[in-house]
């Protein structure tokens, strides 16, 4: 009966053996994969054991390099983040610098019109289709965003509309139009973005 016993249990050595091979056989199957992330893993088969995780530990390290530049990138693309209140003082400011206007009489139905700070081409159009519907033509007209814009303008003989008149309707134009697109720039930075969430992919040439 000991004899039965002993010779079903196995000794040291042998165990020892069975370790260690396990031991080889789970090494071997973790080189593999590793070994499959390489790029273009296939051509380095023949490359013995050792050249192979030295090529790993380079492919990682290049790895690194890529993420690091990858967030630079991301933080140099995304626009600063801007206070709510400072989003206000902006957009009061934009009303208190609206654009200059004044009107001078050149003759008895010839009227210049000196535009200052007008940015928008949009407004400036607007200006000339509010002139057309109060029946001024517009002879000449000139726009510049950093400049001064100027119009040139014809009023028919029998028109009643004065320079001081239309220095008034326009300005009235340009301070409610100034203000619809501040109040559309306020509906825009109630929604706050969080940029922190997007995902970028890593792409390694």
């Amino acid at each position: 009966m000991e004899r039965a016993s002993s010779s079903s249990t196995p000794t040291p050595r042998i165990e020892r053996r069975i370790i260690e091979k396990n031991r080889r056989n789970l090494l071997q199957n973790l080189y593999s994969k590793l070994h499959s992330l390489l790029p273009n893993h296939a051509s380095k088969e023949a490359l013995p054991l050792p050249d192979q995780l030295d090529e790993a530990m380079e492919y990682i390290k290049s790895l690194k390099t890529n993420l690091e530049k990858m967030k630079e990138m991301k933080k140099s693309l995304m626009p600063p983040k801007r206070s709510h209140s400072n989003c206000i003082t902006s957009a009061v400011q934009a009303i208190t610098e609206s654009p200059l206007v004044e009107v001078h009489e050149m003759g008895k139905n010839m009227d210049v019109i000196l535009l200052t700070g007008l940015e928008s081409y949009s407004r400036f159009c607007g200006i000339i289709h509010l002139l057309h519907e109060d029946g001024v033509e517009v002879v000449n007209s000139n726009f510049s965003i950093y400049g001064n814009s100027t119009l040139q303008v014809r009023k028919a003989d029998n028109h009643n509309f004065e320079a001081t008149e239309m220095s008034r309707k326009l300005k009235e134009f340009i301070c409610g139009t100034c203000s619809s697109d501040v109040k559309q720039q306020l509906r825009l930075w109630d929604y706050e973005i969080d940029y922190d969430n997007w995902s970028w992919e890593i792409i390694n040439s």
